[in-house]
Parts: structure tokens; sequence; C-alpha cells
């Protein structure tokens, strides 16, 4: 049984689910091999040339942002991508299912106008054609990430919703960080290190009024986060999984 996440890993994106190029490949048609199951998940087999294509997608993205993947630190990085992408998929199947059972897939020409705006976005089939390449999806491929996508949406907005947070907790946290940049100073001051007004005042969080707003974004989106987790894992303990690969 997969050992219940500690924090939410699914990625859902659709404006970005084309922008991390692979670097392109040799297959010229956008064909794919399917391979052997690696997870199971209520029955239904996850397999092994989705999962390489989406590790070798989160490998490009970070060599695109600059990291280096060499060495000892690169093997535990790639290590860290395969049991993340593996879980990824896993609780999207879970959840996929769910909206399924419970009548919150989107419909088929749902999906379809998705693919249409995407398609548009690129100007012609070929060049359209090309992007699912470089990025190693094939159609098929591409319309299953939709498929999922609305899927996971559809079932977040039905039993997470909008969440909402009062006054106090946006100045309770606020005051949590106001102790975090207090405890920062202290620590410096307990090495031995001289820190000066300036420096402390560098440290402080802007003034209360002037990052209110900005707050109570982050606030709703930690709440979002922990409650749509508290969702998927309940989700995930009631599902039958089983990893059919060495992780």
């Amino acid at each position: 049984m997969l050992r219940k996440s500690s924090k939410l890993i699914i990625a859902l994106s659709l404006v970005l689910v084309l922008s991390a190029c692979s670097g392109g490949n040799e297959t010229g048609n956008g064909t794919f091999e399917l391979g052997d199951p690696i997870a199971r998940v209520n029955g239904v087999d996850l397999h092994q040339g989705p999962y390489e294509r989406a590790v070798e997608r989160m490998i490009a993205g970070y060599q695109q942002q600059g990291l280096s993947l060499e060495g000892e630190m690169g093997d535990q990085v790639k290590e860290r991508i395969n049991e993340q992408v593996l879980n990824q998929m896993i609780q999207v199947e879970v959840m996929t299912q769910e909206a399924q059972n419970l009548g919150l897939a989107p419909s088929e020409s749902v999906v379809q106008a998705e693919i249409d705006a995407f398609r548009d976005h690129y100007g012609s089939e070929e060049d359209y054609l090309t992007a699912l390449s470089d990025n190693l999806y094939s159609e098929d491929d591409f319309r299953r990430i939709i498929l999922e996508d609305l899927s996971v949406k559809a079932l977040f907005d039905e039993y997470v919703g909008e969440v909402t947070v009062t006054e106090k907790e946006v100045e309770d946290y606020y005051l949590e960080l106001v102790q975090e940049a207090q405890d920062q100073i202290d620590a410096r001051k307990a090495a031995g290190e001289e820190v000066t007004k300036e420096q402390m005042a560098m440290m402080a969080p802007p003034l209360f009024e002037e990052i209110r707003d900005d707050l109570t974004n982050q606030l709703i989106q930690l709440k979002t986060q922990e409650k749509q987790m508290d969702y998927l894992n309940g989700l995930m303990e009631k599902s039958e999984i089983e990893i059919l690969i060495e992780k």
C-alpha cells in the first residue's frame, strides 16, 4: 500500500502542460509505447510508458531552470522525481475514478473543447502535433491529461469548495511571521553575531496594513491545500493500491 503523502503533489495547470519541452524525440508521429503496468489502482493499471515520459518532462523542467542533475546530488533529485511522479499518477487516478463514480467527470465534448483551444493556440494542426510530440505526449496521452485535470478540479470544487478566512486568522498569521523574524534575530545574537537596527528592520515583515491582502490570499491558499490534502488522503485510504515496480 502506498504510504500517505505528506503534501499535495498533483500538478493541474493546463496552461503549463506543454511548456516544459523535453528537447524533442525520435518518434516523429507522436506515437509512444504504453509499456508494462507499474501500479494498479482499484483494479486499473498505470503503465511504464506514461510514467517514464512524465519523469523525462519533469527532469527537463529542472534543466531548463539551469539546475544540474549530475553527480550524487543529481541522482538524489532524480530519485525524488521518480517517486513524486509515481505518487502523482496514483493520486490523480484515484481522484479521476472518484469523479467518474460520482458523475463529476467532464463530458467528451468538454474535453474536446479544451483540446481544440490548445490546437487553436498553436495555429495549425502540424504545430499542435509537434508541440505534443516534442513534449512526449501522444494525442491519447494529452486527452487523458485533460480529462484527469478537469475531473480533479470538479471533484475539489464539489467537496472542498471555496475557502474563507477570518480577520483574526489573518492577524494571527501575521503575528507568526513577526515571531519567526524575531526568532531569527535572537538566534543570530545567541550565536554571537551583532545585529544592527537596520538589519533587524530588514528582517522584520512590513506593517500589517501593507500586506493584509497578500497575507489573506496566502492563508486562503494554505487552507485550501490542507482541505484538498485531507480529502485526497481520505480517498487514498479507501483505495486498493498495488505498486508493481521497485521504488
